[in-house]
This record gives structure tokens, C-alpha cells and sequence, in this order.
């Protein structure tokens, strides 16, 4: 599933993460491998860290 572009920018600039990485995290090509990067998705998009670390992609893709 392709994230939205403004969704994308929404947590590029609320994280700092470049695009490509949080395309690749949104997509499940790649897994967040930080607490500080799980916590970083989790404030931008109001979910929990956990899910970051340890979600199902199809999880991941119901915050998006």
C-alpha cells in the first residue's frame, strides 16, 4: 500500500526522517530498528511506540 504524500511530509517534517526512509518504514520495506525512532514515528502520528517496533505492516498501514 502506497502511503499519501502529504502523510509522508506530515512525519518528515514532525520527525526529521528523510522521505525515502519513511517511505520505506511506511511500507514495510524496512523496520524501525530504535526506541528513539519508534518514539519519534509514534509522537507524529499519536500511536505507540511498540507498534513501530514490533507491528504487523498491516498494522503500521491502519496509523497512515
Amino acid at each position: 500500500m502506497k502511503i499519501q504524500r502529504g502523510i509522508q511530509r506530515y512525519i518528515q517534517r514532525q520527525t526529521g526522517f528523510s522521505s525515502s526512509y519513511i517511505s520505506d518504514i511506511c511500507n514495510c520495506r524496512v523496520r524501525v530498528d530504535s526506541w528513539s525512532t519508534a518514539k519519534a514515528f509514534a509522537l507524529a502520528t499519536r500511536s505507540n511506540p511498540l507498534l513501530w517496533v514490533e507491528g504487523l505492516c498491516s498494522d503500521i498501514q491502519l496509523y497512515l
